[in-house]
Parts: C-alpha cells; sequence; structure tokens
C-alpha cells in the first residue's frame, strides 16, 4: 500500500487518574497517572483491529481473530500520557483500511483498547498497577457494545483536507478551517454524538453505597470476630504457660518428694540393719553367756567371730564340736531338782566334767553340784 494511504488520528486510549467500574468483576479500578507514564512504550506499534461488533469485555487478540469480520486496520505509535486538562493516554492510530477510514470520519466507529495489568487491592477499588498494551479494537457505534472508558476517543483528523476537530487537551478547538463553518458545525454535532454514544452505563450509587455499608459491617464483624480469636489464643497461651509452670514445680515438687522419700527409705534400711546387728550382736552375747567358763575360756581367744557373719559359722560349729566332746553326767529327779549320781572325787576334780554340769545348769537353775551323794 502506498505512504499516502495511511491516515493518522490522534487519539485517546484512557483517560487517566479516574475510577471506573469494571461490570464484569462488579469493582471499581483507579488508572493511576505515575502507572501508564512508566509503561506508555508498551502501548507503541500494537496491532489495531476492526470489527463490526465488539465480542465482550476482555476480548483478547485470539478471541478476535476468531471472528471471520474482524481485520487487521493498522497500528499505534507515539504513545504518551497528556497532561492537560483531565490526565489522558494518547497515541497515534495509523489507519491503513479506507473503509474504515470512512467510518471513523463519519463518527461511527468506537475505540476499546486492551491491556493487561496487575493489581493491588485498596479497600474498595483496585489500583491497576503495571498496564501493558496488547491490541486497540475499533468498532462500530451501532452494533458493539458501549465503550468501558467514556473518555477514549478518536480525533477525525485527515491529512489530506487538515480539516478535522482536535480533541486531546481537554477542550474542542478548530484546527486550520479550510472549508464552510456548517463543516465544524456538523464535525461537532457529530462528535457531540459520539461522545452521548459513549456515556458510562448509568451507575446506581445507592446501591453501590448498601452493599459497601454491608461490606463494612462485615469487614467490622470480621475485625471483632479476628480481635476475639486474637484474646482467646493469648488466653489460652497464658493458660499453656501457666500449666507448664505448675507442671515444672509440681515436678521439682515431685523430684523433692522422692528424694525425700528416698532418704526415708536409706535411713529406715540403715536402722534396720542397725537394729539387726544389735539383735545379731545380743543373740550372740545370749549364746555367750550361757556357755559354761571352760567352753568360754576356751574360745575366748575367738569371741570376737561371734559378730562376724563369715567367721561365726565356723565357731559355732567348733563350740558345738568341743562342747559334744564333753562327758554327759546321768540325773535322778529328786524333789523337782536334778540331782548328780555317784561321782568319784577323780570326776569331780576334772573340770570339763564339771564343765558339763554347769554346761546343763544354764537351763536347769535346780542342779545341785555335790560331792559324794
Amino acid at each position: 500500500m502506498a505512504p499516502q494511504d495511511i491516515f493518522q488520528h490522534e487519539a485517546i486510549l484512557e483517560t487517566l487518574d479516574w475510577t471506573q467500574f469494571d461490570p464484569i468483576r462488579k469493582e471499581f479500578d483507579y488508572y493511576s497517572v505515575p502507572e501508564f507514564e512508566k509503561n506508555t512504550q508498551t502501548f507503541d506499534e500494537i496491532s489495531i483491529y476492526y470489527g463490526k461488533k465488539h465480542p465482550g469485555i476482555y476480548a483478547s487478540e485470539d478471541e478476535l481473530l476468531k471472528n471471520e469480520d474482524v481485520i487487521k486496520v493498522g497500528w499505534t505509535s507515539n504513545a504518551n500520557v497528556n497532561m492537560m486538562g483531565r490526565p489522558k493516554l494518547k497515541s497515534t492510530l495509523n489507519i491503513t483500511d479506507f473503509n474504515v477510514e470512512d467510518k471513523i470520519r463519519k463518527g461511527e466507529i468506537l475505540i476499546s483498547p486492551f491491556f493487561r495489568y496487575t493489581g493491588q487491592k485498596d479497600g474498595y477499588r483496585t489500583n491497576i498497577t503495571n498496564p501493558r498494551g496488547l491490541h486497540v479494537l475499533l468498532f462500530d457505534k451501532s452494533l458493539g457494545a458501549a465503550q468501558g472508558d467514556p473518555g477514549a476517543i478518536i480525533c477525525n483528523q485527515s491529512n489530506s483536507e487538515n480539516t478535522s476537530l482536535k480533541f486531546g487537551e481537554g477542550y474542542f478547538e478548530g484546527a486550520n478551517m479550510t472549508t464552510e463553518p456548517s463543516v465544524q458545525v456538523v464535525e461537532v454535532s457529530k462528535l457531540a454524538e459520539l461522545l452521548k454514544a459513549n456515556q458510562a452505563p448509568v451507575f446506581d450509587t445507592e446501591k453501590f453505597l448498601s452493599e459497601q455499608t454491608e461490606l463494612i459491617k462485615a469487614n467490622q464483624a470480621l475485625s471483632t470476630e479476628k480481635d476475639e480469636l486474637i484474646k482467646a489464643n493469648q488466653a489460652l497461651e497464658t493458660e499453656r504457660d501457666q500449666l507448664k509452670d505448675d507442671l515444672v514445680k509440681a515436678n521439682q515438687a515431685s523430684q523433692g518428694k522422692i528424694a525425700e522419700l528416698q532418704k526415708t527409705i536409706e535411713d529406715n534400711k540403715a536402722a534396720v540393719e542397725a537394729e539387726r546387728v544389735e539383735l545379731f550382736k545380743a543373740n550372740q552375747d545370749r549364746y555367750w553367756a550361757e556357755l559354761s567358763e571352760a567352753t568360754q575360756e576356751k574360745f575366748t581367744d575367738r569371741k570376737e567371730e561371734l559378730y562376724d557373719l563369715v567367721k561365726a559359722n565356723q565357731l559355732l560349729q567348733d563350740i558345738s564340736k568341743f562342747v559334744a566332746g564333753i562327758p554327759v553326767p546321768k540325773f535322778t529327779t529328786a524333789q523337782g531338782a536334778t540331782d548328780v549320781k555317784e561321782l568319784s572325787a577323780t570326776d569331780m576334780n576334772n573340770k570339763e566334767l564339771y564343765d558339763a554340769y554347769a554346761r546343763l545348769s544354764a537351763t536347769t537353775k535346780n542342779v545341785n553340784y555335790t560331792e559324794g551323794i
């Protein structure tokens, strides 16, 4: 196509520093100047498409090209943020299709830029961040959906006639008019109709305020519930810490009690052992006392062995053998007393025999030891 067949139009792609209602998400989006200023280059060299009817909000390039009547009719250039009047994102539309150009001149075209972005929730609205231009859709005003941004508009500019009206600095002005004033009136009239057609749907303020009020109430209820949960959690943590302290103290008390009981057991064991030793010693003492003087004299040097658990048994065996070797005299019973039968003078002087009498008398107290009965 020859260079002279490229028609350029200045256009407003987006109104900035304002909040726009999204009818699909039913939320408000805020278009900030700084976010679009730092991303204007993404709105350059993007394709311009024409379709008789807008396929709907969020129509991607692939979705557009599924329609047979959608054709590519140009590209964008010179994107910039204009701060005169209402801040706006502007661009130059380079149109290569004569039929679309004719529709633009007749005011039959609406404009729908498409871009992607990330959003940051800010109360009731979402802040548009990091916008990235993808394409621009031109569609017939009579058949398409209403524009989301009523401020988006194509400025009818013809390079050959130079009789168009500009919309870009916040007001309309004639641009080197060379035709009759009636031409200007017609163009202004068409532009007024175009603006009227681009009016956003009537916003139900009462409904919105009611919804926001309910949302605020719900947020307050959630905040109250959150505070109660925090308090309950703090109470549980306090109770947990108290239980932990109580368990530590109880454990310490138990350890102290266990140590005390252990000491008591050890003391009792020591006392029992001491008592056992004393009883054992007392028993051994009684055993020794019951021995005859001759036997005691015989084993005097070994007496301490009585108190040794290991040696005592051997000593007792030795004493038993010694005592068993002493002759046992014969006795008669008379008047409750055991008398010794006839003993010779020699037997009477036999110390071991006499010792046997003494040993027997340890259990029989009424024994009479006499010489010659």
